[in-house]
């Protein structure tokens, strides 16, 4: 049995607009939200990348081990050494890199994703200490709450009831075994 409140109105009826308006608030922030982590799953491939020459300077004298750390390369590799001069690259973004120990200079390739990629990707890997936390969170608890709230909308003795029952098990499941494989 419905509950009904002063004006005639069901539950299941404004459970019915608050799921509908919030899902379409909620619409244009996934499709931007899922897009994100598109371009996150690929950010390392050079097909988004354009490559740009950097010039630069650095200590001189400095080993390989500090010049990794200055650059903050994450799979720096040394390709050769010529006396104080340092060739490098790192497997993700820097290329044809080289490194002079006795003035400082330095000059390599980078490959760098588009302004707007990036933007995309900093947004998708938002942490506490970022303005856009908030705007994350609020987010995931409207998501819970269209979750949630798909299961008020239906009686729950209708059909429709346990059919998002079963639909929620198989979610459940598949996000189980996607968890079991990472």
């Amino acid at each position: 049995m419905e509950t009904k409140d002063t004006e005639g109105k069901s539950y299941t009826y404004y459970m019915r607009i608050l799921h509908r308006d919030i899902g379409f608030l909620v619409l244009g922030l996934t499709v931007v939200y899922a897009l994100s982590g598109i371009v996150l799953i690929y950010r390392e491939t050079d097909f988004l990348k354009s490559s740009v020459q950097v010039d630069t300077s650095m200590p001189p004298h400095m080993s390989s081990d500090d010049l990794s750390k200055k650059l903050r390369a994450r799979r720096f590799e040394v390709t050769q050494i010529d006396g104080e001069v340092i060739h490098f690259k790192d497997g993700t973004a820097i290329q044809d890199g080289i490194y002079d120990g006795s003035t400082g200079a330095v000059r390599y390739v980078e490959k760098k994703l588009p302004d707007m990629l990036q933007r995309l990707i900093r947004l998708h890997k938002v942490s506490t200490s970022k303005a856009a936390h908030g705007f994350a969170v609020a987010y995931g608890v409207m998501l819970l709450f269209l979750a949630l709230s798909s299961l008020g909308m239906f009686k729950p003795a209708s059909r429709q009831f346990r059919r998002g029952i079963v639909l929620s098990l198989i979610g459940i499941g598949l996000a189980i075994g996607i968890l079991l494989m990472v």
